[in-house]
């Protein structure tokens, strides 16, 4: 969880019209993906009786959206 302190390093960047189109396409694609993951996992989900699986499966689609961001955006800058 210690790695979101990395988004800080934005904190100094003044941000012009190609950052935020770049940061804007980035999440988009990001949301989609994770919405596209957590659909199979929540119906997977009402079949799972133990809740340490429910944890890590409700954790996988976080992890997979912030990774889709992350490269993203590197890609695009």
């Amino acid at each position: 969880m210690f790695g979101f302190f990395g988004f800080f390093f934005y904190a100094k960047i003044v941000p012009d019209e190609l950052f935020l189109l770049h940061f804007r396409k980035a999440a988009t694609k990001a949301f989609f993906v994770g919405g596209i993951v957590m659909a199979p996992i929540i119906v997977i989900s009402f079949a799972i009786e133990s809740s340490a699986w429910l944890r890590l499966c409700l954790t996988i689609p976080f992890f997979v959206s912030m990774a889709i961001f992350v490269i993203s955006l590197a890609v695009f800058e």
